[in-house]
């Protein structure tokens, strides 16, 4: 999908009145990046953005709006970007696990830069004026009216702080093995729950006023930290140590923990056991091989601690998981063939 295609793909409105629309995902792949973006309209004009993207060389990104005036939030649960807004005197935003923005747009793009070298989980939501009265049912607090109400010759953003909270929603949001129905209400309560948090930190400061919670990690720093989870997850059966990897990044054992965990919200050996057991389930959704040696692909000597782990991170161990997921879309393809047979009795002979 060439970027102009992506950009209509973008604009496009998928709710006719629902809940929560039927999510719709682009691929694009290229020498640049291989990357996933599923679109969720909810509440007919609030949208969801989850993009998943593995970046191979620095790609810039300048997706379209329909309309100006909207207001727009962004964080990810891993890796790190920048923002550039029209208008904007602030050079770059930074936008990785611990810090988001939200802004309200006067022009109808922003460019993002994903720097080349890592894996980006993105999550992303916008609404316009109309739709964000309704949500708060009328009741608009004084700042973002003043805001929405104002003529503005810049683009307003508000620095968010992503908390442990937030990332734990975000990780459910692109971990979920619920499909269908299910993931469509899953999606839209996890959705709402984040923008109540970040208009929540939003109304309680001006736009651009800093809350004094930022990052004690410099650029410096969050680079050699991302390095070192590269290097970390590189061989999952076979990980360097966390002296080697400290070593490695000019920290000590002590710093570096302390350091995964404010830009990435876990220590290293819990990064570690995260990625494994997230291979796993791709694996085992994918591939028809024993649990053994899915267990030993990803670093686990004895399947029991597979099954331990695994049933611990996903709520229930791996075989009831795809009994559970090939359950879902039996009934999820049984739905879709039972309203396409219902649409075919509906219509007249004469069509």
């Amino acid at each position: 999908m060439g970027i102009d295609k992506f950009n209509q793909w973008l604009l496009e409105s998928d709710g006719e009145g629902k809940t929560v629309a039927v999510a719709q995902v682009a691929q694009l792949k290229d020498d640049n990046w291989d990357a996933a973006i599923e679109k969720l309209e909810v509440s007919d004009g609030v949208r969801l953005y989850l993009t998943t993207a593995k970046v191979h060389r620095d790609v810039t990104v300048t997706p379209r709006a329909d309309v100006s005036g909207w207001l727009g939030s962004h964080f990810t649960v891993e890796g790190e970007l920048t923002l550039k807004l029209p208008g904007n005197p602030a050079p770059e935003i930074d936008i990785d696990p611990q810090h988001g923005v939200a802004f309200r747009a006067i022009d109808d793009w922003a460019e993002f830069r994903l720097p080349e070298g890592q894996t980006i989980r993105h999550i992303a939501w916008s609404a316009d004026w109309i739709v964000m009265a309704r949500l708060l049912g009328g009741d608009i607090p004084e700042e973002l009216g003043r805001l929405f109400g104002a003529a503005a010759d810049t683009t307003p953003h508000w620095p968010l702080r992503t908390t442990t909270l937030l990332r734990k929603l975000g990780w459910r949001l692109f971990r979920s093995p619920l499909t269908g129905p299910l993931r469509r209400l899953e999606t839209e309560g996890a959705l709402l729950e984040i923008a109540a948090h970040h208009i929540g930190q939003m109304v309680r400061r001006s736009p651009r006023e800093d809350d004094g919670t930022d990052s004690r990690l410099s650029r410096h720093e969050r680079q050699r930290l991302t390095r070192a989870r590269h290097r970390l997850i590189a061989d999952m059966r076979q990980p360097p140590s966390l002296s080697e990897i400290a070593t490695e990044a000019g920290m000590g054992e002590r710093r570096l923990n302390a350091g995964f965990r404010e830009l990435f919200g876990m220590t290293a050996f819990e990064m570690l056991r995260n990625e494994r057991l997230e291979h796993a389930r791709q694996v085992l959704e994918t591939e028809d091989i024993p649990l053994k040696v899915v267990a030993h692909r990803v670093g686990y000597r004895h399947v029991t601690n597979f099954i331990n782990a695994f049933t611990q991170r996903y709520g229930t161990p791996p075989k009831r998981y795809l009994r559970e997921l090939a359950d879902g879309q039996e009934t999820t393809a049984a739905e879709d063939g039972g309203h396409l047979e219902a649409a075919d009795r509906s219509r007249s002979p004469e069509q």
